[in-house]
């Protein structure tokens, strides 16, 4: 019995030595440089049990949190695991292989934002560099406001509001968008009145005294609606809403009618059409005097047409002049021009003969539009010098009003 117990207390003394120089070997662990190099002249033996110990070094699962991209807290062990193969997927975004970049469109209701949706196709598939993402907005005004503060990098931009913008001019002039750059002119859409044919009113003059709606609240066609009639001196009341709003207004005949841009001057628009299945419609234009007023005054403000009997009724029968949206692609001047150089060249091929098509099936009236010829004749704002380049390949002479600043 009393050598039984020795024996046990004996080997309680060794198991508890063993226990002590085990913790004593796994606190070293923590900072296993530390002791090697404070104690060269230790024996070798201890440092064997220091082996087993790395894995438990909170160090090797910590290094990924210095690289952002590595592998997610959640799976440590997958880091310490892999850690060259997690380290350099850390380190590519900063080397450029993908660039993600934001444009801004228009209101998501609006048959214009499936063109934005199949730009950001055509782009993702043939500019490997960048990743395009397309956000909702309120169109040309606000896309305008953000691509000036850096908030986008690009968008959808009426050219003679951009105009405005880049200048200074009107309500501008505080905030300028002097990094604004076009890349190309995509479509022309005459933005005229539609207006009930049972109200009396024949003719812009006619508005006077009336209650109209003078384009989607905020927008270019709002803001230009108001310039043209304002240089004709002619005073409606004004009624301020959406697109629906103003619609459901003119069938109740609360008012005489509304502005907006149309899809195409060659194929009747959406909103006119579901007027005129409840009321006879009229769309007003203007002569060609007015035209030459309103210049004077606004000479920014581009006008184009409505083709001839597109709609029913003989004040269709010939073409219908009204100002008209010049609708862009414009960037900021911070993308660089090997980027905007394969956007502009992309977009330019899918939609012309023999191209994808994409654009072209996208939106009614932008099918086998030249781009190039629209941003050379009618573009408005200097050209980002990628996409110079581009027409300049193409053997177009860049017009002085839209060469790029550093030209």
């Amino acid at each position: 019995m009393v050598r039984a117990r020795w024996s046990i207390v004996g080997l309680a003394t060794v198991v508890g030595l063993a226990t002590v120089l085990t913790l004593a070997v796994a606190c070293g662990g923590g900072t296993a440089s530390a002791p090697a190099k404070s104690e060269p002249a230790k024996p070798a033996a201890p440092a064997g049990p220091a082996q087993p110990a790395q894995p438990a070094q909170p160090a090797q699962p910590a290094q990924p949190a210095q690289q952002p991209a590595a592998a997610p807290a959640a799976k440590p062990s997958d880091a310490a695991a892999k850690p060259a193969a997690e380290a350099p997927a850390a380190a590519k975004p900063a080397s450029g292989v993908q660039e993600r970049i934001s444009f801004g469109s228009t209101n998501a209701t609006s048959s214009v934002y499936a063109f934005w949706v199949a730009l950001g196709k055509v782009i993702n598939n043939n500019v490997p560099e960048v990743n395009v993402t397309i956000v909702e907005t309120g169109a040309t005004v606000e896309n305008l406001k953000k691509i000036g503060k850096g908030e986008l990098h690009g968008g959808l931009v009426q050219q003679d509001v951009g105009y405005v913008a880049y200048k200074g001019l009107n309500t501008w002039k505080d905030e300028p968008v002097k990094n604004l750059r076009l890349s190309f002119v995509y479509h022309n859409q005459p933005c005229p009145l539609v207006v009930r044919d049972d109200m009396g009113v024949k003719t812009l003059q006619d508005l006077n005294g009336k209650e109209v709606n003078a384009g989607m609240r905020g927008s270019a066609t709002e803001a230009n609606t108001k310039a043209v009639l304002d240089a004709l001196n002619i005073k409606p009341k004004y009624y301020v809403g959406g697109l629906e709003d103003a619609l459901a207004a003119t069938k109740d005949k609360r008012i005489v009618g509304f502005a907006k841009c149309f899809a195409s001057a060659k194929v009747p628009d959406v909103s006119a059409q579901d007027l005129a299945t409840g009321a006879p419609i009229r769309i007003l234009g203007v002569t060609p005097e007015q035209e030459k007023q309103v210049k004077e005054k606004y000479d920014y403000i581009p006008f184009s047409q409505v083709e001839a009997n597109v709609y029913k009724g003989d004040w269709n029968a010939t073409p219908i002049r009204s100002i008209t949206a010049l609708v862009s692609l414009a960037v900021t001047e911070k993308l660089s021009a090997d980027v905007v150089y394969k956007i502009t060249k992309a977009a330019n091929e899918d939609n012309k003969p023999g191209g994808a098509g994409i654009l072209g099936q996208s939106l009614a009236g932008v099918k086998d539009n030249d781009f190039v010829k629209l941003t050379m004749e009618l573009g408005q704002i200097p050209l980002h010098p990628g996409a110079a380049k581009y027409y300049e390949e193409l053997g177009q002479k860049i017009p002085d009003a839209i060469k790029p600043p550093q030209q």
